[in-house]
């Protein structure tokens, strides 16, 4: 009996108290972060990411005068497109370019997480901005 008595008064004690949060609560927070996060990006990093774009295509500045040199330096595209295929080598150089291994007593490789490990490579190499074929599918 003094056990039951107990547990409900654990239980009234952590409905009670203000530092639990309920999952309304939490599911807010987290949603305004993820927004935040968002327009961050869209806000901040984008424009960043449009004119290094720029730059790297050796786009005009919009600054040019006439009777002045329009010449725009393609050195560091050249270097990126040069070291490119090596870097590519590298990462995909197995049949997967990322691989789930178990991090515990508790978890292990079942068979039905390799198809997981074949889809995470695949995304990974799809959403890269340029395109390239696993070496796996090479062969």
């Amino acid at each position: 009996m003094e056990n039951e008595i107990n547990d409900l008064v654990n239980e009234l004690e952590q409905e009670i108290d203000p530092n639990v949060m309920s999952d309304d609560e939490l599911q807010g927070i987290v949603g305004k972060e993820i927004d935040d996060a968002i327009d961050y990006i869209d806000n901040n990093i984008s424009p960043i990411r449009a004119q290094a774009t720029e730059y790297y295509r050796g786009e005009p500045f919009g600054d040019e005068e006439d009777g002045r040199s329009q010449v725009v330096s393609m050195d560091v595209r050249d270097t990126v497109q040069a070291i490119l295929p090596s870097l590519m080598r590298i990462f995909h150089s197995t049949d997967n370019t990322v691989e789930y291994s178990p991090q515990g007593p508790g978890t292990s490789l079942r068979r039905s997480r390799r198809p997981t490990t074949r889809i995470s490579s695949s995304t990974a190499i799809t959403t890269a901005s340029w395109s390239c074929t696993p070496r796996s599918r090479m062969r």
